[in-house]
């Protein structure tokens, strides 16, 4: 009987580590795995996300899709990034978690599929938006928030 509970302790405290370690696996995957860049964490999106292809790649620069774009972002976006998206929203301050300056190097060097990733997940205070807005609209701000780059 001893012999059969020990067992069972060793195996629920495998399972346990083994759940725990998949837990770390995943946050660290969803959320960018804590690496820090001037003193700040770093959100990543994971390996998967940056071969993600843009549907709307070839509409980059169309006044009507880049009209839409804006509007979403000027809807979802600009209380806490700002209309110009520099991070500097009305809201901004008043979050623990600076919003990122979309015009920033940092940002646009990112593949369109980690942007699209990013909006489609959030990352709190920055909310989920696949609940929010269609696909296709979630690449629409991926391609007007391209536009910061020029500015």
């Amino acid at each position: 009987m001893e012999k059969i509970l020990k067992r069972s302790l060793f195996s629920v405290s495998f399972l346990s580590l083994f759940i725990l370690f998949a837990a770390v696996t995943f946050v660290e995957e969803t959320s960018g795995g804590g690496d820090k860049q001037d003193g700040e964490e770093v959100w990543k999106a994971p390996e998967s996300a940056k071969s993600l292809e843009n549907p709307l790649e070839k509409f980059k620069g169309n006044a009507k899709i880049t009209d839409i774009g804006k509007s979403l972002f000027t809807k979802q976006c600009a209380t806490c990034h700002g209309d110009s998206g520099e991070g500097d929203g009305a809201a901004a301050r008043f979050l623990e978690k600076q919003p990122r300056d979309l015009t920033s190097s940092a940002v646009q060097i990112e593949t369109d599929g980690e942007i699209f990733w990013k909006i489609e997940n959030g990352n709190p205070p920055m909310p989920t938006f696949k609940e929010i807005l269609t696909e296709k609209e979630m690449w629409m701000l991926v391609n007007y928030i391209r536009t910061f780059a020029s500015e």
